[in-house]
């Protein structure tokens, strides 16, 4: 009987422990990309863009916003003074076109709107201010990283950090000007969409600049259902922050139905009075109703100073702002003639009765 071969005893069986173990090792170095490794530097990386951005604590800015729905003509421009304090937001809008004006406050979960003109407040929380009344007030921080911008929407809803998909990053370069750049591609299945949604973001590092962000919907078609591609250019002189310019192209089974451009014009760190984020600054004329959406009633109007539970009758609050000497010269003078006139009338009675 022929001896087996001393190579058959040394190779261990397939399943064994020291077998498993090896396999273990290979699935660590080998990952491929977009395994756990690449997930974590995609989520570390956004997670740089979204500390960045919730380090702009207070501040004032100012841009202008441009859109244009493909079907229709013309195009709607909008000048937008947004003030920012610890989640408080009040929005400046105007239309020059269209000489239309608004402002928007949201603080402590409530929105307040109000058109120039109609003398209304709507008063709303933000479910209604997202849907029923749609109120064009947001975090102005996520510009550049969304298309849709409700309010309420926080950064790192807006960098889908909240959702249950996949993320994947890949290096793209290392640039000149000391920046590396990369691709991070989040994915999911989606019921609403009924197919597979995808974002790719191309993030900079150290600066956090998202330099894009391209969102795509499929379902086994070749041409996206719902294409938008975001594309922002930065401006550190103007801001650190916020792209300077911010472009959106949306397209539907690749048709262009709507792009839109903001213009960054102006942004500055500032502390805010404590009484600031309040009707005061809404621009209110006297009198306007606060009407509350949620319990479908008329909660008070404004008097020009504060909210009261009656109107103001404008004569009378211009009588009221005049000063006190000047609103009772002339009953004091009456007062004083009257007075001279009655002590003459009983001393010349008087000398009368003396002389009869």
């Amino acid at each position: 009987m022929m001896p087996k071969p001393a190579i058959a005893r040394s190779v261990p069986p397939l399943f064994c422990p020291a077998a498993l173990a090896l396999l273990a090792l290979a699935a660590v170095f080998f990952t491929p990309c977009g395994a756990r490794g690449d997930e974590e530097k995609a989520k570390a990386l956004l997670r740089g863009v979204e500390k960045k951005l919730n380090a702009a604590e207070s501040f004032s800015v100012r841009f202008e916003y441009i859109d244009r729905m493909v079907q229709e003509p013309g195009m709607q421009r909008c000048l937008i003074t947004a003030d920012f304090d610890h989640e408080k937001i009040l929005f400046h809008l105007d239309w020059p076109e269209g000489n239309v004006k608004m402002s928007c406050l949201y603080r402590d979960g409530e929105v307040m709107t109000y058109k120039e003109g109609q003398k209304d407040v709507k008063v709303m929380d933000v479910e209604m201010a997202r849907g029923t009344f749609y109120t064009p007030i947001y975090d102005p921080r996520i510009i550049g990283l969304t298309d849709v911008k409700h309010v309420g929407d926080s950064i790192s809803l807006a960098l889908y950090l909240q959702r249950p998909g996949r993320f994947e990053a890949e290096k793209i370069e290392d640039g000149p000007d000391g920046q590396s750049r990369y691709r991070i591609v989040y994915t999911e299945e989606s019921e609403f969409f009924k197919g597979e949604i995808s974002n790719s973001y191309l993030v900079q590092e150290p600066s956090f600049h998202v330099e894009s962000n391209i969102f795509k919907t499929t379902n086994g078609d070749a041409e996206p259902n719902l294409y938008i591609e975001i594309r922002n250019q930065y401006d550190d002189k103007i801001s650190k922050v916020l792209p300077s310019v911010s472009t959106i192209l949306r397209k539907q089974h690749g048709d262009l139905i709507f792009d839109s451009t903001t213009n960054l014009l102006e942004f500055t760190e500032k502390k805010f009075p404590d009484d600031y984020f309040s009707p005061k600054s809404m621009d209110l004329e006297m009198n306007s109703t606060f009407t509350d959406y949620r319990i479908h009633q008329i909660t008070g109007y404004w008097n020009g100073h504060e909210i009261v539970d009656h109107w103001t009758d404008p004569n009378a609050a211009d009588a009221a702002a005049e000063s006190p000497p000047s609103r009772y010269l002339w009953f004091r003078v009456v007062c004083g003639i009257g007075s001279v006139l009655i002590l003459l009338i009983l001393f010349a009675r008087m000398g009368r009765l003396k002389n009869g």
